[in-house]
């Protein structure tokens, strides 16, 4: 009786650890697609400041 009581706890938590490996994969990918995102936005950012700057840098010389 006590070893089928085992094999049955030994089941559960082997089903609670895949459970906790999988909700963990899926908190890492989301954390993965939020930096990736910031990524992006200061990429993006980045180059409207480069293209500003560039602008501005041509508008200078112009009216010289």
């Amino acid at each position: 009786m006590k070893s089928e009581e085992q094999i049955v706890k030994i089941a559960e938590l082997e089903s609670c650890v895949e459970k906790a490996t999988m909700a963990a994969d899926r908190r890492l990918t989301q954390q993965q697609q939020q930096y990736e995102h910031r990524i992006e936005l200061l990429m993006r950012q980045l180059t409207e400041v480069e293209t500003d700057d560039l602008q501005a840098q041509i508008k200078a010389k112009e009216s010289r």
